[in-house]
């Protein structure tokens, strides 16, 4: 379901206008809040299953059956091969629920992954969590929209062409993928056999717990009316300890540096919020194939490995936010250098289907989405040290977790605020189409400057009445230079008090100091 999110905004790009694809949007947002039920997760299970595979098991297994019967339904809602418009609730709505089964999951993953490992290799896990997702987002993103593709499933896959039809669709594609969430679920379920639960975070308590393997056997000679005594202890013990991370994780926001910390991660992506939020899309309502721009998703893999080896040195010294605030301006203008290839494009892709753009366009897309990777990925590392440092080991994952959550949140809201304002600040304007004689005496009773558009393409009276809507003024230029005046405006501001933050020693991170 991850890689879909990125797939299925392609699929809507010129059927929805930008609201709408705020809206889907939306459905992500479960990774960026799971801190809010993490602590459950964590603390609350049932010992005949396991710690971990008490939330993985119906978790997963739930997914698997909603994407087999959303299947069903799901061509429908995104109009593939229909004159449809989108139905874009019902797709929001089931996304998100994906998402939110599937930010659960990784909670319970990444516990079961610290006992799963022997203790040599437990620093692989994130590793393997890394592959696995981007092995996954792959195929649900490059794998999807290739497979989908009429012309590259014809050309590649198929000894008889078939007109309009791609080798899947995704209503297909979810379908099996569901049917293999099942299988793998069913046999993790049966023979994937999980260790002590006590062994494996130091959570004190949870629903049904034993404190030692060896014990088991005793525990159940005793009468049982100790055991369901037992029993109850040890969920008011797993309440408890839901109970105090929360309270631990208010401290830590009350610390503070933490505010002004919180203050710089929940504003300084804003600077470039419509680079991030409507590039791809502009790129394909400009012309480019969807397939096209799936395939440079490989390069910004590699640009994500290469950043942290370059940079390591820098970042895990004492001062990593010096990177961090080196990064801000460094994506800001690449984000000038992708509305000028977007300018470009534009002009390219207006012949129509005589379009065939050179080779040198294809160099220069890459090097503007290299660029704006590498900005990113900078301002990532230089974060994600920082918070490593910082993190009051007292409290274990609870401190990283709350930073991250926190940084999450800060990339998404701006690209959701950004997609919601781009249709308001983009005028569009109904041209009728072209006529002679007779049909051009008709055509002038048509007052078309008053038909409503949409998107481009998109279902509106414009085009319902045989006119197309074309952009007079585009806002994700007028988005470009707002969100880059406030991006200079925030290092003017906020840069100094940033790169402060990194000179406070360790004391002041801790909850201990912290009011009471």
């Amino acid at each position: 379901p991850m890689g879909l999110h990125g797939s299925v905004p392609l699929l809507l790009a010129k059927k929805v206008g930008y609201k709408d694809q705020a809206l889907f949007s939306l459905c992500s947002w479960p990774f960026s809040l799971k801190l809010l039920w993490a602590p459950i997760v964590d603390s609350i299970y049932f010992e005949s299953l396991g710690r971990r595979k008490s939330w993985l098991v119906p978790v997963q297994l739930l997914c698997g059956v909603l994407m087999i019967l959303g299947a069903q339904y799901i061509d429908g809602w995104v109009s593939e091969n229909s004159d449809e418009p989108p139905s874009m609730h019902m797709l929001t709505g089931y996304f998100f629920v994906l998402y939110f089964l599937m930010a659960t999951q990784d909670i319970a993953v990444d516990g079961w992954a610290l006992t799963m490992l022997s203790p040599k290799n437990v620093g692989y896990a994130s590793t393997c969590n890394t592959i696995g997702q981007t092995v996954g987002y792959f195929i649900a993103y490059i794998g999807f929209l290739t497979l989908n593709d009429p012309v590259t499933s014809n050309t590649y896959f198929r000894s008889v062409p078939l007109e309009g039809q791609g080798l899947v669709s995704l209503g297909s594609f979810v379908g099996f993928w569901g049917w293999v969430f099942l299988v793998t679920t069913i046999y993790v379920w049966f023979f994937k056999p999980e260790g002590p639960a006590a062994a494996i975070s130091s959570t004190s308590g949870a629903l049904g717990a034993s404190d030692h393997p060896n014990q088991h056997h005793s525990r159940a000679t005793s009468a049982s009316s100790s055991l369901s005594q037992r029993r109850s202890s040890s969920t008011t013990s797993a309440w408890t300890s839901v109970t105090k991370t929360y309270r631990e994780l208010w401290s830590v926001l009350r610390l503070p540096p933490m505010r002004w910390l919180v203050l710089v991660l929940l504003t300084c992506k804003v600077g470039f919020a419509v680079t991030e939020a409507a590039t791809s899309l502009k790129f394909v309502e400009y012309g480019v194939p969807k397939e096209q721009m799936a395939t440079f998703a490989p390069l910004l893999v590699g640009v994500g490995v290469a950043v942290p080896l370059v940079v390591g040195r820098f970042t895990n010294g004492p001062r990593p936010l010096s990177l961090f605030i080196y990064g801000m301006p460094l994506r800001m203008m690449a984000g000038a250098v992708v509305a000028g290839a977007l300018m470009l494009t534009q002009r390219i892709y207006a012949q129509g289907e005589a379009a065939a753009p050179p080779m040198w366009f294809w160099i220069f897309i890459v090097g503007c989405i290299t660029l704006s990777s590498i900005g990113s990925n900078l301002m990532f590392v230089s974060q994600m040290s920082f918070f490593a440092k910082i993190s009051d080991p007292a409290i274990g994952g609870t401190y990283m977790t709350l930073l991250n959550t926190i940084a999450n949140l800060g990339s998404k809201w701006p690209v959701s605020i950004s997609l919601m304002l781009l249709d308001d600040m983009t005028t569009v304007e109904c041209i009728g189409p072209a006529t002679t004689g007779e049909e051009e005496a008709q055509q002038q009773l048509v007052d078309w400057s008053n038909l409503a558009c949409d998107a481009p393409d998109a279902h509106s009276p414009c085009t319902d009445s045989g006119g197309h809507c074309e952009i007079v003024r585009d806002g994700y230029y007028t988005q470009f230079v707002i969100c880059t005046a406030i991006g200079i405006l925030w290092l003017a501001l906020l840069k100094n008090r940033t790169l402060k933050l990194q000179t406070l020693d360790s004391a002041s991170w801790r909850i201990s100091r912290a009011p009471e």
